[in-house]
């Protein structure tokens, strides 16, 4: 039988603990820190089955972010100059296509598969299944993060959970949920685009077919995100990956919809 990809991965690592022992440990701690982080090893590990659908986004998102807080400054420019390009209607419509993924949305889409999809029905807990789990992770995270908003004008603060930051609406700090204003300095991740892309991962996973127009969705919500000035592109990155691993470590461990459907009857 193959070794899994955490066995590779662990082998390469004791490799490199245990080359050359002769090195000073300085360099062999070095060896194993690249071992550790070896991008094919990684990505061998992520791919392995019921972790890949949650492990790959972890290990795409790392990097992306990165890049993203790099970019984050001049999109941020770019974003403002092309909102005050777009007329009233376009505003208005990418506005309105970022509730995709947020409570009214997920309810109407619910409501049309308990009445178009019976044989499927029970799966509708999947799905209340998934969004709290994506709450649980992207809530947490904002208040760790301490990010404030764009703005701010602030791009590198991250405040950490227990920092200060003074706003319009006095001193805030990122735990204190129950104040007003608080959101100010919740900018990463986007909790939107976490929704969006958890819901769309569901949706895909219930109608195959749809899975690239639902997860396009997502994208836009995480784009319109940008451009409404709401949320740096980091931070709509962070939230995406949040989304699919959200709904990953939920349906990973549930088999697909068609599995329960009967036999279509021969002609």
């Amino acid at each position: 039988m193959a070794s899994s990809g955490w066995d590779r991965l662990s082998a390469e690592v004791r490799t490199a603990r245990d080359y050359n022992r002769s090195l000073p440990a300085l360099v062999r701690w070095a060896h194993v820190a690249a071992a550790a982080l070896s991008i094919p090893a990684l990505w061998r590990w992520s791919g392995a089955p019921g972790r890949r659908a949650w492990a790959r986004a972890v290990v795409l998102g790392v990097p992306a972010t990165i890049l993203a807080l790099l970019l984050d400054e001049p999109m941020m420019r770019w974003a403002a100059v092309a909102w005050r390009s777009f007329g009233g209607d376009i505003k208005r419509e990418l506005e309105a296509i970022q509730q995709y993924g947020q409570f009214t949305v997920i309810v109407l889409v619910a409501l049309v598969i308990w009445l178009q999809d019976r044989e499927h029905r029970s799966r509708l807990r999947t799905l209340v299944l998934v969004m709290l789990v994506a709450a649980m992770l992207v809530y947490p995270t904002k208040l760790l993060v301490g990010r404030p908003r764009p703005k701010l004008d602030d791009p590198w603060q991250f405040l950490g959970p227990f920092g200060a930051y003074p706003t319009s609406r006095g001193i805030l700090h990122p735990w204190e949920f129950w104040a007003k204003g608080a959101s100010e300095i919740w900018s990463m991740p986007s909790s939107h685009t976490t929704y969006a892309f958890a819901f769309s991962m569901f949706l895909g996973w219930m109608y195959p077919r749809l899975r690239v127009l639902v997860l396009a969705l997502a994208g836009v919500v995480g784009a319109c995100r940008v451009l409404t000035g709401a949320h740096y592109p980091s931070d709509v990155v962070v939230g995406a990956a949040l989304g699919v691993v959200a709904a990953g470590l939920v349906l990973a461990r549930r088999h697909s919809p068609d599995a329960d459907a009967p036999p279509t009857p021969a002609a």
